[in-house]
């Protein structure tokens, strides 16, 4: 026989709703310590307005302003096909193929831990119109791989996301990145892995004076690959260089399509650097008008 656990909500006045999470006994065992997880039970709410036109920000990212947010103690997903819709999240770990985060705030203060870890062999993970909150100590807002972000605000992380194989970021805001003792903060690393797509976001690491290090770096090193690379529509802002595509002697990274992006002019060295041979570069602007210049090759 399952064993049935109870997830509270509280809704107000002094309300509990409570969803019931029915474990089936024919499951390996789950360890209870790990803390409430979540099934695909979750209830969901209205659809809400569509979101405004434009480059993404305030406006047209995070939870929509018709959404009230339930309290929620989840913090792992083991059951594919779940829906997480309108709560109030901590750190978040996805165990389980299929799951989609929608219309909630994830809040987390783990220093060493991303805010939303996708576990590897994870499958199409999705978070929507979602806030994620670093709350200035968390090291990562999203990874690492096999995951979309659609109108996701990330800020107040050290890094926002690590994309690696098959990773979507779209019409996502990341910006307001965290700095602390040491750290090289990035709006979106890429250090290994193939299928990376990143398409109409606002990615602006230039915080409060700081230039922080890039708005997306590719640091694949000599012992990793990234392939297949599309960076399409975003606007880019602040680093040292913006854009580092991590060209180098190892020829690690190769098949990246750099297109119809426009550069913010905050940044300490220039908009762009280490751009692989091959790369096909299209297109991209500065916010004047001007083309970007710049180191091509190594820095």
């Amino acid at each position: 026989m399952g064993v049935v656990a109870i997830v509270a909500f509280v809704l107000g006045a002094g309300v509990v709703a409570g969803v019931f999470l029915l474990r089936d006994s024919s499951r390996e065992p789950v360890d209870d310590a790990a803390g409430p997880s979540a099934s695909p039970a979750q209830s969901q709410l209205p659809p809400s307005a569509p979101r405004p036109a434009g480059r993404p920000g305030p406006d047209n990212t995070g939870v929509p302003p018709d959404v009230e947010l339930r309290p929620s103690d989840v913090v792992e997903v083991t059951e594919p096909g779940t829906v997480l819709d309108g709560l109030d999240l901590g750190c978040l770990r996805v165990k389980a193929d299929d799951v989609t985060v929608k219309r909630s705030r994830i809040r987390c203060d783990a220093d060493d831990l991303p805010a939303v870890r996708a576990d590897d062999g994870v499958d199409r993970l999705l978070l929507e119109d979602t806030e994620i909150d670093g709350m200035g100590v968390t090291s990562i807002g999203v990874g690492f791989a096999r995951f979309t972000l659609r109108r996701v605000n990330v800020h107040s992380t050290v890094d926002g996301v690590r994309a690696g194989d098959s990773s979507v970021i779209e019409d996502s805001w990341i910006h307001s990145l965290s700095r602390k003792p040491g750290t090289h903060n990035d709006g979106i690393q890429s250090i290994r892995g193939t299928g990376i797509v990143i398409r109409r976001n606002t990615i602006d690491v230039f915080t409060d004076g700081d230039f922080m290090n890039a708005a997306y770096i590719i640091s694949a090193g000599s012992e990793r690959t990234v392939t297949d690379v599309r960076v399409e529509d975003n606007y880019l802002n602040g680093g040292n260089y913006t854009v580092y595509l991590g060209d180098s002697d190892a020829k690690s990274v190769t098949g990246v399509v750099f297109r119809h992006n426009v550069f913010g002019g905050d940044f300490r060295y220039g908009p762009r650097v280490a751009i692989p041979e091959g790369t096909v570069w299209e297109d991209n602007k500065l916010a004047s008008g001007a083309e970007v210049p710049g180191k091509t090759g190594k820095g």
